[in-house]
């Protein structure tokens, strides 16, 4: 069970609605060799041959608050119905010793503010 806090307004996310709303670039530059729409078939596509860091940009100013971000609010049983917020990765160590590790996305995270000035807003958050 997970419980989230009340009163956060950024929940976990939808990965496909992510997609949906960036785009790939490099240092800044749309990537225009790319599968499209991206999806999360064929998401990895973009490692193909590129020697460089990947990036997704938001299309939207997310400054503006975009209903994206906000995420999906879970049901009353923790479903976040219609989406893939999460993914659970199973390693088997053999002899009954199993670690699972449990990754909740997150469209956008907004930093705190520290003397006034708000830190460490960014998207994408695993």
């Amino acid at each position: 069970m997970v419980w989230l806090n009340s009163k956060e307004e950024y929940l976990p996310s939808d990965f496909a609605a992510q997609l949906a709303h960036t785009h790939p670039e490099i240092d800044g530059k749309p990537v225009v060799s790319h599968a499209s729409p991206l999806t999360l078939e064929n998401l990895d596509t973009l490692n193909d041959g590129l020697k460089q860091n990947v990036y997704l940009t938001a299309n939207d100013d997310y400054t503006k608050d975009p209903p994206w971000l906000k995420g999906v609010c879970p049901d009353a049983n923790g479903k976040t119905n219609g989406a893939v917020s999460c993914c659970i990765v199973v390693n088997d160590k053999g002899g009954g010793i199993v670690d699972a590790f449990y990754f909740y996305f997150y469209a956008y995270n907004k930093g705190q503010t520290i003397f006034e000035k708000e830190l460490g807003d960014h998207l994408g958050d695993m």
